[in-house]
């Protein structure tokens, strides 16, 4: 009977461990900082007309937020798919297509970034990092 109770102790410890590990977190002081300081080059960009840059460097800012919140996966791509629940379903979704415009801009030779689509991409990045809770 003592063993039982050895295991279920040993399990109950276990997935508390699993829990504390595994939940999302909240950004650091420094974090936040970081996230403004890259925020403002990023309007820079845009504001400068130079939309590539800008779209490159929001999509690795919002994937810094993802790690940062402890929303573990080896890609952006798995990584946005857990952090779902922290968005809105439209911000889900127009992340989504954002990430996949910033991949034909890295991927595809022959690519045209119009500045209309790049500006869409950068809101959806803006209202992700509102969303996460990181500007």
């Amino acid at each position: 009977m003592i063993t039982i109770w050895y295991i279920f102790g040993v399990l109950a410890i276990g997935l508390l461990i699993l829990f504390l590990i595994s939940r999302p977190r909240k950004l650091s002081e420094k974090d936040f900082s970081i996230v403004l300081h890259k925020w403002k080059d990023i309007e820079a960009y845009t504001e400068e007309k130079r939309m590539k840059e800008a779209l490159m460097e929001a999509d690795k800012l919002v994937d810094f937020v993802l790690k940062r919140l402890n929303l573990r996966g080896k890609t952006f791509a798995e990584r946005l798919k857990l952090a779902k629940p922290l968005l809105t379903a439209s911000n889900y979704q127009a992340l989504w297509e954002a990430h996949k415009l910033r991949n034909k801009l890295v991927h595809e030779i022959d690519f045209h970034l119009a500045d209309y689509h790049g500006e869409q991409a950068i809101d959806a990045f803006y209202n992700a990092l509102k969303n996460l809770k990181a500007l």
